[in-house]
């Protein structure tokens, strides 16, 4: 890293730009006869960033008020905005939303989510540190919710 003024800053704002990028395309791949194919599906790691984000100010919520957050966010692919096979009233991202909150794995198995009653959740000090560590992608998450006008 060089010494000159401001160069934290732009190694800063250049991981931002990689994370925003890597946000307007993550797919979760599958390999198809040797071949690996995108579906264009966010991947549960980055829903679960959202999911902390959406309880980051300690407020008790349930799942429907995680998703009426969620419903905000920019960063949907059309995959995820597309009808559920297994529920029709739900888009897909609402069953990721759902996975990442199921007691055997995702955020409550990394210790990040409180139970607080049935179908009631609470971010932890390890979710809220969880969040610390993924600065970045957190900065860029809350972009996508407010996005700014490009010139």
């Amino acid at each position: 890293m060089s010494d000159q003024p401001g160069t934290a800053k732009t190694n800063a704002s250049l991981s931002l730009l990689t994370a925003r990028a890597m946000l307007s395309s993550v797919a979760t791949c599958v390999e198809e006869g040797g071949n690996v194919v995108a579906l264009d599906r966010t991947e549960e790691s980055v829903v679960e960033l959202l999911v902390l984000e959406a309880l980051a100010d300690g407020r008790v919520r349930t799942n429907q008020q995680i998703k009426a957050k969620l419903q905000k966010w920019t960063g949907w692919t059309a995959t995820d905005l597309a009808r559920s096979g297994s529920r029709e009233d739900e888009p897909k991202w609402h069953s990721s939303v759902n996975n990442v909150l199921t007691d055997e794995r995702g955020l409550y198995a990394g210790g990040c989510v409180a139970r607080k009653g049935r179908g009631k959740h609470q971010i932890t000090d390890q979710g809220l540190v969880r969040l610390k560590q993924n600065e970045v992608w957190r900065n860029a998450i809350r972009e996508a919710f407010d996005p700014k006008p490009q010139c």
